[in-house]
């Protein structure tokens, strides 16, 4: 799995022979033989999963949080306050998941690649 160097989209014309690890492999005396761009076989699950965690993940919490906060208000603002920066931790994992369980990103900022290398010495 690949990520753009600059963290932006891919251009409509990338080379993935550009991709930094294949130019570090050249570094290092190996050529790529094989590039192969599987994201579009990848895909599917990572809908699989958007669909996942908007369907099931994110209604489950929101409906752990009503239920704790109707019956025990006190008792989830003291929760709260105790645990705000595992909550914290907790909130920005999931805003990263959901970020990169987004197929529309996920089509323009990664490339799911298989590639073989071969030693430029051996042919």
């Amino acid at each position: 799995m690949f990520r753009h160097g600059d963290g932006k989209a891919f251009p409509e014309n990338f080379d993935l022979s550009d991709l930094g690890y294949v130019k570090l492999a050249r570094e290092y005396g190996f050529l790529p033989d094989q590039i192969v761009d599987i994201t579009p076989n990848v895909l599917p699950t990572v809908v699989i999963l958007h669909r996942a965690m908007q369907e099931y993940l994110e209604p489950m919490l929101q409906f752990a949080d009503s239920y704790v906060k109707a019956r025990a208000p006190w008792k989830a603002r003291l929760l709260k306050f105790l645990l705000s920066k595992q909550v914290e931790v907790i909130d920005r994992k999931l805003r990263g998941y959901r970020r990169r369980a987004n197929p529309d990103r996920y089509r323009e900022r990664i490339r799911y690649v298989t590639m073989l290398l071969k030693d430029s010495e051996l042919g």
